[in-house]
């Protein structure tokens, strides 16, 4: 296999990968809302909910914007800029 065909090969494995979080990012945004998750929803997320995970209500309500923002990019949206790599190095749990 040419470093060519290699490439473009990784390249396709990456725009897979980002299909597939942009579908996943959209139905997390979505059960968030529907669930009534938000701060005044029926059945909100509150710190008391995320203590032992160490996170606040408003550390998911981040991540929720972040998530919002990836499907605007993803669907030629106006994104808000912020700084959604403080979002993702509060929540990971990789390292």
């Amino acid at each position: 296999m040419s470093d060519k065909i290699k490439y473009v090969s990784n390249i396709q494995n990456k725009t897979n990968q980002i299909a597939l979080l942009g579908s996943d990012l959209r139905a997390i945004f979505e059960v968030y809302f529907d669930r009534g998750y938000n701060s005044g929803g029926a059945d909100p997320i509150t710190d008391g909910d995320l203590t032992e995970m160490e996170l606040t209500a408003n550390d998911v309500a981040s991540f929720i914007t972040l998530a919002e923002q990836f499907g605007n990019f993803l669907n030629n949206g106006a994104v808000f800029e912020s700084d959604y790599a403080a979002t993702v190095n509060k929540l990971r749990t990789d390292i």
